[in-house]
């Protein structure tokens, strides 16, 4: 399946310093942080803007002080992100709670309520998108990977101290795949 869509960038963007390639060449992840040159920075701060925007969050939310931006490049077109950050804790959801259908209406809403315990967790995911043509095949996933290994230096964080803050529906599905509890709860911070 010949997979097309993504978001415009230089060609190669951030191939040299890589933190994972495929096999062939034609696809790689590269960490962008506040620390990156300006040219960089424009072509990171487009494309968060477009995150944002897409998933409804405020202007200028996703990236705070420490946070870092992974990009997913893949045929010179940027088809994931994900804006990490360290933290120190989070509190595991309430098991049931999620998505609720309203039988008046048939329509849904989307509340996750967390519990007043405090865990460790060392990941705070704060956004991840993936283009629609490039969902479904492990992008995501190889973009928490990635920031597993790569956001703090000497040290792999277990999928069980990854968070998230303010998942969609679909991040939410993403996070108890692949962070969640055998009873289907997950971090949030």
């Amino acid at each position: 399946v010949s997979r097309v869509g993504g978001l415009p960038c230089p060609k190669r963007f951030g191939f040299e310093g890589n933190c994972w390639s495929s096999e062939k060449p034609e696809a790689w992840i590269t960490r962008h942080t506040k620390h990156d040159h300006a040219g960089r920075k424009k072509v990171v701060e487009r494309v968060v803007k477009h995150v944002e925007r897409t998933l409804g969050l405020e202007n200028g939310w996703a990236i705070v002080g420490t946070s870092s931006v992974f990009l997913y490049v893949a045929r010179d077109k940027i088809v994931g992100v994900l804006v990490a950050e360290p933290i120190e804790s989070g509190h595991r959801t309430v098991p049931g709670t999620g998505t609720t259908i309203d039988s008046g209406t048939g329509t849904g809403t989307h509340v996750l309520r967390k519990s007043d315990k405090t865990e460790r967790a060392t990941l705070g995911v704060r956004a991840v998108w993936v283009h629609a043509g490039w969902r479904r095949v492990g992008v995501a996933g190889r973009l928490l990977e990635t920031a597993r290994h790569s956001l703090t230096a000497g040290y792999v964080t277990s999928l069980a101290e990854c968070a998230f803050t303010q998942p969609t529906e679909l991040g939410t599905a993403f996070a108890v795949k692949t962070c969640g509890a055998a009873d289907g709860t997950f971090l949030l911070y």
